[in-house]
């Protein structure tokens, strides 16, 4: 593989909702990007398909996201038909699940 000792980090990524200069503040710092709620790409959340980057939410574009995915009572407002996924076990606990009589049987 060529060139992987030179490799940077992703540094801290910025998600707004309202510009009011916040781009223009954080362009001269090096490493950290900017990003527009409703323009989101996994690939700058997650770089490389690596989950844990810092992500700086403000709090217009956290609250955005319910307007954005809605929830799982209410559809989204802004996607038209666009439901959160319903998850499919009620119960996590596989371990236990397993092990219990009702399984075993």
């Amino acid at each position: 593989m060529r060139d992987r000792r030179r490799i940077a980090r992703r540094g801290p990524l910025v998600v707004y909702n309202k510009d009011e200069g916040l781009r223009k503040a954080f362009r001269n710092i090096p490493g950290i990007e900017t990003m527009h709620v409703d323009k989101m790409n996994l690939m700058k959340l997650a770089p490389g398909g690596h989950v844990g980057r810092f992500v700086i939410w403000t709090q217009s574009a956290f609250e955005r996201l319910n307007d954005l995915f809605g929830s799982w009572k209410s559809p989204s407002t802004l996607k038209k038909g666009y439901n959160l996924p319903q998850p499919k076990m009620a119960n996590t606990d596989l371990g236990r699940l397993l092990k219990s009589e009702e399984i075993r049987k």
